[in-house]
């Protein structure tokens, strides 16, 4: 990697590093050309938020990098987004977001927020005289 005033302006792939090379079914080398543009995209997230209400949001996003290391060439689907939401009730958050690794699947993330400070808050007496 060569740095420049501490920003990254070079890469190189963990396979590159490694120096594996792979082989076609006739044993030919097979070497993947990768444009600036497609290198440079890697590095990145996109993500947005849909905020409807205070209360209640939904959440996607997109992996570059998730989409170009673990893409099958036969059946892209939808490898590389994810998706979710959440919803607040009192001092309860509930979120649910689900990421697609590859077509056999992925990992859903289910979480529940509580405010302790809500909930554990001590209340005054009230003294009626």
């Amino acid at each position: 990697m060569y740095f420049y005033k501490s920003f990254l302006v070079g890469y190189t792939s963990f396979f590159d590093m490694l120096n594996l090379h792979f082989l076609d079914a006739f044993g030919n080398e097979i070497k993947e050309e990768i444009s600036k543009a497609d290198r440079f995209s890697r590095h990145f997230v996109l993500a947005g938020e849909l905020i409807f209400h205070p209360r209640f949001n939904l959440r996607f996003g997109y992996n570059f990098l998730t989409r170009k290391e673990l893409v099958l060439t036969d059946h892209p689907a939808l490898v590389g987004f994810s998706f979710g939401g959440m919803l607040k009730v009192k001092n309860t958050e509930i979120a649910i977001a689900r990421s697609i690794r590859n077509i056999a699947g992925g990992y859903t993330c289910f979480s529940v927020i509580l405010d302790t400070r809500k909930i554990l808050k001590k209340r005054k007496k009230v003294v009626i005289e």
